[in-house]
């Protein structure tokens, strides 16, 4: 049996996990997806859907089989999800490692991480070398910027993670599924 402690904060819980319910919240969410476009089907996409199918035809060679071109197809699908996902994350490295206005946001943070550590290390009352930051020391400036950007995008980059984890278990049970078609064919015709 419940308390009803318990069951007060079973239905907290509940309450709280249920999704948005303004109208407001609703439309929000309802775009949640569309940010990268990543959500969309591969055959539903006609720029993926040439491509998936050239792949299929390609893994299924000369064999005119409905059912292996569907299963190839279910592979061809994944390998495009997955590509796209890829890109996309390449393409967000891109822009935040070529945007000049997080350039100077970064050089800015890089240099007062450097003088703070400085205050801590040589305390308050030593006097400051002309070059306060990192940049005596090869490629820490770089890595620098590189940590702060990555971690400026660690949220969207998870979101990668998870569309290409996706891909990757998709396209590995439609391999084995493609391949188990394959070894149960009867050698020699279709």
């Amino acid at each position: 049996m419940n308390s009803s402690k318990k069951q007060a904060a079973n239905r907290a819980n509940a309450r709280a996990s249920t999704g948005p319910k303004t109208a407001r919240g609703k439309s929000h969410s309802s775009q949640n997806a569309r940010r990268h476009g990543l959500a969309v089907a591969a055959l539903a996409d006609p720029v993926l859907a040439n491509e998936v199918e050239a792949l299929a035809r390609e893994l299924v060679g000369e064999s005119s089989d409905e059912d292996l071109l569907a299963l190839a197809r279910d592979v061809a699908a994944a390998q495009a999800v997955l590509t796209r996902a890829r890109r996309t994350r390449h393409q967000v490295l891109v822009d935040a490692f070529s945007n000049p206005a997080a350039e100077c946001e970064i050089n800015l943070r890089i240099e007062v991480t450097a003088v703070a550590r400085l205050g801590r290390t040589a305390g308050p009352l030593t006097a400051m070398p002309d070059d306060s930051t990192d940049r005596g020391v090869p490629g820490a400036e770089s890595s620098a910027k590189s940590v702060l950007i990555l971690a400026e995008h660690a949220e969207e980059l998870a979101l990668f993670e998870r569309y290409e984890r996706r891909a990757l278990s998709k396209r590995k049970f439609a391999i084995r599924a493609l391949d188990y078609a394959r070894q149960r064919r009867p050698c020699g015709g279709e």
